[in-house]
């Protein structure tokens, strides 16, 4: 269900200075316009640097299926036309950064399959025109908020699925009316099925 990519860069055996080096070398020749950012598929590790804010242009920037490491830097959330970002099979542990919050154009966010723990910031959800939201395989724990609601425009796909979420499904997932598949599988939740689940007719 994820977008295509664009052919990712060839390289190989790079190490956390060699991200730090390309971020040099892309901010010195003042990049302004790059628009597609795609490291997917190398051997990168490391962390991100938070010099990646610098960057206000992208609109799409996936680093999956690399060995990143650490904290998702807060810079991440400075991109004001960044529609799609795409982080997944990585190791990149800590909370999810509130900043995320800020990318209204946001459309995609695949942060999947990482080492990600803490609750689900409140901000994420500030997005009106999401289709795709998906968080599953990390170590989110806590509730799932009643904001949820606030995606009620989400049409493709919401997966929270294999973390470490509880309590009760909140009354707001039928509220959801518009999203095509939902998949909470693999938590902790409790209690009953809500009636108004029948409401989501694409449930």
């Amino acid at each position: 269900m994820r977008p295509a990519m664009s052919a990712s860069s060839q390289a190989s055996g790079s190490t956390n200075s060699d991200i730090d080096s390309l971020m040099e070398i892309e901010m010195a020749g003042n990049l302004t316009k790059l628009a597609w950012l795609n490291l997917t598929s190398n051997l990168l590790n490391g962390s991100i640097p938070a010099e990646i804010g610098g960057f206000l242009n992208l609109a799409r920037l996936s680093f999956s299926h690399d060995f990143f490491t650490g904290e998702i830097p807060e810079a991440m959330g400075q991109f004001p036309h960044l529609s799609l970002l795409d982080l997944p099979n990585n190791r990149h542990s800590g909370e999810i950064p509130k900043s995320l919050g800020n990318l209204v154009r946001r459309n995609y966010l695949f942060l999947d399959k990482n080492l990600i723990s803490g609750s689900i910031p409140p901000s994420l959800y500030r997005c009106p025109d999401i289709s795709i939201l998906d968080l599953s395989y990390n170590r989110l724990t806590g509730s799932i908020p009643p904001d949820i609601s606030s995606l009620h425009k989400i049409r493709i796909f919401l997966n929270l699925s294999h973390n470490f979420l509880e309590g009760p499904l909140p009354l707001e997932v039928s509220k959801l009316e518009n999203v095509q598949e939902t998949d909470l599988s693999w938590n902790n939740l409790t209690g009953s099925i809500i009636p108004e689940i029948s409401s989501c007719r694409k449930f």
